[in-house]
C-alpha cells in the first residue's frame, strides 16, 4: 500500500489535470480486476467536497471550479483538507485541464478565506472513494449519493491513461467528460430536487457521514 504522503508526491508532480472517467455498474467486479492485475491499493477515504463561485456565477459560466475538500481515511488517521481551483477543459477525447492544489489545516478557515475573497459556497456532496495505483495511474472507484457508481483513471497522458482502460476491460465504456457537481446538478434539475448538501445518506434520512469540514 502507498502512504498518504507518498500518494500526494505522486499527484502533485502533475499540474494538468487528464483523465478517463466511467460510470461502473459492477464495482465489486472492477475492484477485483484491479486486485488480479497486481493494483496497488493506497487507502478508501470518505470526502465531504464543498463548491464556491462568485455570486454572478463567473466560475459554472467559464466551466471551472473552486473547491474545498476534506478527506478523511476510513481505517486510519489520515486526514487532508486542500482547496482546489480547476481551470476550463482543453480540447480532446479525455478530460485535460489545469489544476492547482494548496493543502491547508482546517476546512472552516478555508471557507472564511474564500468567503472573504467574495466567493459564496453552492454545493456540497459527500463521496466514497478507494485509491488504487496500476501502470502509472492513480485508479478511484468513486460512489456518490444519488447518481451512483463511477471509476476515474488520472495519468500523465492519453496514452498510458487508455492503456490502463484497456486492462480493466472498460474499452467500451463511454467517457464521461462532465464533473461530478455537473452531473449532480444534471440530475436535481430532472429530478426536480433543490438541495444545498447531498450527503450519502439519501435526503430526508439521519445523516450518519461526516457533514462539515
Amino acid at each position: 500500500s502507498l502512504t498518504p504522503d507518498a500518494w500526494h508526491l505522486t499527484l502533485s508532480s502533475m499540474p494538468l489535470e487528464i483523465e478517463a472517467k466511467m460510470r461502473l455498474e459492477d464495482i465489486t467486479a472492477c475492484r477485483r480486476r484491479l486486485e488480479r492485475l497486481g493494483a496497488r491499493h493506497g487507502m478508501s477515504v470518505l470526502e465531504f467536497n464543498t463548491y464556491f463561485d462568485t455570486p454572478a456565477g463567473t466560475l459554472q459560466r467559464t466551466n471551472q471550479g473552486v473547491r474545498v475538500r476534506v478527506e478523511r481515511q476510513v481505517d486510519g488517521p489520515y486526514q487532508a483538507v486542500i482547496i482546489t481551483h480547476k481551470g476550463a477543459q482543453n480540447r480532446g477525447p479525455l478530460k485535460s485541464r489545469p489544476e492547482t492544489e494548496l493543502r491547508v489545516e482546517d476546512g472552516d478557515d478555508a471557507a472564511a478565506l474564500l468567503s472573504a475573497l467574495g466567493f459564496v459556497r453552492r454545493l456540497s456532496f459527500e463521496k466514497r472513494r478507494d485509491k488504487w495505483n496500476l501502470g502509472g495511474c492513480e485508479v478511484t472507484l468513486d460512489h456518490l449519493p444519488l447518481i451512483g457508481d463511477f471509476i476515474e483513471i488520472e495519468g500523465p497522458n492519453d496514452d498510458t491513461i487508455m492503456a490502463v482502460r484497456r486492462k480493466l476491460e472498460l474499452s467500451e465504456q463511454p467517457l464521461i467528460k462532465s464533473s461530478y457537481i455537473s452531473i449532480l446538478r444534471t440530475f436535481m434539475v430532472e429530478n426536480n430536487l433543490s438541495l444545498d448538501h447531498i450527503g450519502l445518506i439519501e435526503p430526508g434520512s439521519p445523516q450518519t457521514t461526516p457533514t462539515s469540514p
